[in-house]
């Protein structure tokens, strides 16, 4: 597991006062906070229970693992987090809306095929490929930063609701293969290489048992 003080490239800071960013560990100055973020991209965390966030040099490695169950049985309280929408559309396309912290985050048009073209679009324009989509996936995200455990938590909404995805984030492989599960009440297995439960399937047919 990653230790905040062995992460060389981590920052932090809290969303009420952006303009106060450290390294961890290190207290760095705010200049050079700066000049470093801008050297490579970043993968920001906010913790859904703070507020707090932090930076992670890309790229990051995540196991993923399908969780039945409800959060009221997870020990987290959670403030903050994301709704996520993501609607399928005919020939490989998708749109996603993001509404963080009640307020609209923005509208995306995806490649499906290719992923790895997303290109931010207007809401009259979300509003008008709403209509044409085949399959909807919709969930609220939460990141969690507990102690050396940080995670992305998905719970899903609508008909697949009481299902959730969670994915442990790693800086390494090494990392990685020393995860050793937290012991919450409900049904966990491995799902990061299984095709059934990657976005356009689970639109499309829903969790297992569903």
């Amino acid at each position: 597991m990653p230790l905040f003080s062995d992460l060389k490239a981590a920052y932090r800071f809290n969303r009420f006062n952006r303009f106060n960013r450290s390294l961890i560990g290190m207290g760095a100055k705010i200049g050079k906070d700066r000049k470093a973020l801008s050297v490579k991209p970043y993968l920001e965390i906010e913790d859904s229970r703070t507020g707090e966030s932090i930076y992670l040099s890309q790229p990051v490695i995540q196991r993923w693992f399908w969780y039945k169950g409800m959060i009221s049985q997870l020990p987290y309280n959670l403030n903050y987090g994301v709704i996520c929408c993501l609607n399928f559309l005919p020939q490989g396309i998708a749109i996603r809306m993001k509404k963080e912290h009640g307020y609209d985050a923005g509208y995306y048009l995806l490649d499906t095929i290719r992923r790895d073209k997303i290109q931010k679009i207007e809401q009259w324009a979300y509003n008008r490929l709403y209509g044409m989509s085949v399959s909807l996936l919709e969930w609220n995200s939460y990141f969690v930063i507990d102690g050396e455990i940080i995670f992305e938590l998905r719970a899903y909404m609508g008909k697949n609701i009481g299902n959730m995805t969670v994915g442990f984030v790693f800086q390494n492989k090494k990392d990685a293969k020393k995860l050793v599960l937290p012991k919450w009440e409900g049904y966990m297995m491995e799902i990061t290489e299984v095709p059934d439960f990657q976005e356009m399937y689970l639109a499309t047919n829903g969790f297992p048992g569903v």
